[in-house]
């Protein structure tokens, strides 16, 4: 589920969802209303048209991504100095973690509050 430019208000339902965001992001926050962390219908957030060709793995991810007080913050290029972190997404409910999609061909990393 993706917003379609401009502030967009995504909610996913009760079964697990995966939210995209994509460089639309970096200009305009979305705000998804229902974001469940946990449980065998945890949702996640597919951030592989965001990062590129960045390399992020659960040992880099905290260059790249900031979860604070239900906002997601990115920085394009993670302990580069090109870029700054950008707010890119609000959480109605702030999570606690989030599960992130960097790469289809391995297992979600996780973003701690």
């Amino acid at each position: 589920m993706a917003g379609m430019g401009g502030k967009d208000t995504l909610t996913g339902g009760e079964d697990s969802d995966t939210f995209v965001l994509d460089l639309s992001n970096l200009t305009v926050a979305d705000l998804i209303t229902d974001y469940d962390s946990t449980g065998e219908d945890a949702d996640e957030l597919d951030v592989t048209e965001l990062i590129g060709t960045e390399e992020i793995t659960q040992q880099n991810v905290g260059d790249y991504f900031q979860l604070s007080g239900g906002i997601l913050s990115f920085d394009q290029d993670g302990a580069g100095t090109n870029h700054n972190m950008v707010q890119v997404m609000e959480f109605a409910s702030p999570p606690a973690q989030l599960e992130l999609i960097v790469d289809e061909n391995q297992a979600p990393v996780v973003v701690t509050a």
